[in-house]
């Protein structure tokens, strides 16, 4: 599902990442988010924390911490959520095979998903399906991304 944004972001590239950025959607009056993402060789880590003033009264603040492991054909990942809206916490844990280059013929990718996660610690649900009306969630979710054909169309 998406959302307009209206707002300012502020990217600080380096050997760790940060971002930046303050604005407001369709879901929520204010937010603000501060992230880091450090890739290695073989492995990422990322950390953030998102702050949601709801348009309901209140405000929401989700923590994340997650990273994956990158072997020779496949990787492994977590995520651990947790929000102040309800204390609940959640986690993601991901194993993926293959990458896709949309502009190189023949590559793909699969993955499979396992969510188990509070309603407090997701806004609008970026998976497949109508998550944005649940209380939460448990979901094993798989997906295979078709071969790429290699045209120059494929790029985004």
């Amino acid at each position: 599902m998406t959302a307009r944004y209206d707002g300012v972001r502020v990217f600080i590239p380096g050997p760790v990442q940060y971002t930046f950025a303050a604005g407001r959607s369709d879901y929520f009056d204010n937010s603000f988010l501060w992230t880091a993402h450090y890739d290695n060789y073989d492995y990422s880590l990322d950390a953030g924390i998102h702050r949601f003033d709801l348009d309901v009264g209140g405000n929401n603040t989700i923590i994340n911490f997650g990273g994956t492991y990158q072997f020779e054909k496949f990787s492994l990942g977590a995520m651990y959520l947790h929000s102040t809206l309800d204390g609940g916490d959640g986690y993601v844990l991901t194993l993926a095979q293959g990458q896709l280059k949309p502009w190189v013929a023949g590559t793909q990718s699969s993955w499979i998903k396992y969510y188990d996660q509070a309603a407090g610690t997701y806004i609008a649900h970026t998976m497949y399906g109508l998550a944005d009306y649940l209380h939460g969630f448990q979901r094993l979710w798989r997906r295979l991304q078709p071969r790429s054909s290699g045209k120059s169309c494929d790029r985004y």
